[in-house]
C-alpha cells in the first residue's frame, strides 16, 4: 500500500464514505457492481462480476476498511470465503480478488487489483461514482503566542532507536535473521494495563512485515500478499493467524501460521510461528498511523 499512501500533510478527508450502489471498471475488461455497506471505517457487502465476452459471471462478498486516503478490501468469488475461510479457493472461478487503491481529495478512486494466487499479475481499476467525505479532519488550534516549548522533561540518555527490531530499517522477510531473532517473552507478554478496545485495534499500521491494515473481519499486510485471520481478541490481545502467497509451505501445502498481538494505543508488539507451532517464532510489532 506504499504506492498509496497520502502524499500531503493534512488530509482532504478525516473519513470517507462508499456506501451504496457502485461500478468498477478494469482495465482487463471485466466489470465488477454492487453494493457498499459501510459502519465507519469498514465495508462490506455483495459483489458480481462480468468478464469481457459476457458468457463468464460470478459473485462473492467483500470485506475491506477505508483508512485515510486509502481503500483496500477483499472478494471471496463463489463465497468461498465465507463458506470455509482461507483453505478453499478452488471453486468455480475459485479465489479471492484483491482491491487496493488511493482516493483524490476529490473522491475519485482508482488503484490496482490482482487474484491472491497470482500476485504478480496485476491490473487497473477505478469506481465509476466518487467517495464522499463524512467526516473533516479537525482544524488545529490558532494561537496568536508563538509556541517556545511543549513543557516535557526532556527524557535521560540517548533517544530511543525506532530500527531496533529490525536494524535495515527496511521490512524483514519471514525466515531471514532479522525476522527470526530470539522474542524473549514476546510470545507470553502479559497484557498492558490500559484499557484498548477492539474498535482501537482496527485501522493501519507500519510493522515488521510492511502496512497493515485491519478490520473486523481480519485484514492484509505488504510482505507476499500477506492476509490476517483473526481468531479471538481477549482485552487488548488478538490471536489468529496469517497466510501469504511465497514462503516456505506448511504440510497442508499452504504458508501460513498463528500471531499474537498485544494493543496499546501506539500499536502492538507481538510474535508469530509457522504452520501449527505457537506464536514464537520471531517477532511482529506495529506501530499505529
Amino acid at each position: 500500500m506504499a504506492a498509496y499512501a497520502a502524499s500531503g500533510p493534512v488530509a482532504a478527508c478525516e473519513q470517507w464514505s462508499v456506501a451504496g450502489p457502485f461500478k468498477i471498471y478494469q482495465s482487463n475488461n471485466i466489470f465488477v457492481g454492487g453494493e457498499f455497506v459501510q459502519e465507519g471505517a469498514r465495508i462490506s457487502g455483495e459483489a458480481t462480476f462480468v468478464g469481457r465476452d459476457k458468457a463468464s459471471k460470478g459473485e462473492g462478498a467483500l470485506s475491506g476498511v477505508i483508512e485515510g486516503d486509502v481503500i483496500r478490501f477483499r472478494v471471496a468469488w463463489s463465497g468461498d470465503w465465507l463458506e470455509c475461510g482461507l483453505t478453499c479457493t478452488e471453486h468455480f472461478y475459485g479465489g479471492i480478488g484483491i482491491y487496493e487503491g488511493a482516493i483524490t481529495e476529490n473522491g475519485d478512486i482508482q488503484g490496482k487489483n490482482w487474484d491472491y494466487a497470482h500476485p504478480d499479475d496485476k491490473v487497473d481499476w477505478y469506481l465509476t461514482e466518487p467517495a464522499k467525505c463524512v467526516a473533516q479532519p479537525a482544524s488545529p488550534p490558532q494561537s496568536d503566542k508563538p509556541v517556545t516549548g511543549l513543557g516535557k522533561k526532556r527524557p535521560s540518555g540517548p533517544p530511543p532507536n525506532p530500527n531496533a527490531a529490525n536494524p535495515g530499517g527496511v521490512s524483514a522477510s519471514r525466515g531471514s535473521s532479522a525476522a527470526t531473532r530470539d522474542i524473549g517473552s514476546i510470545a507470553g507478554v502479559a497484557p498492558q494495563a490500559a484499557a484498548v478496545t477492539p474498535e482501537m485495534m482496527m485501522g493501519m499500521f507500519d510493522t515488521t512485515f510492511g502496512r497493515m491494515v485491519l478490520g473486523r473481519d481480519g485484514g492484509t499486510y505488504a510482505t507476499n500478499d500477506g492476509v490476517i485471520t483473526i481468531g479471538k481478541i481477549e482485552d487488548n490481545v488478538m490471536r489468529g493467524h496469517w497466510q501469504e502467497s511465497k514462503g516456505r509451505r506448511c504440510a497442508d501445502g499452504r504458508i501460513w501460521g498463528s500471531f499474537r498481538f498485544v494493543f496499546t494505543e501506539e500499536g502492538f508488539t507481538g510474535a508469530y510461528g509457522y504452520c501449527e507451532g505457537e506464536p514464537n517464532y520471531g517477532q511482529w510489532n506495529g506501530t499505529r498511523l
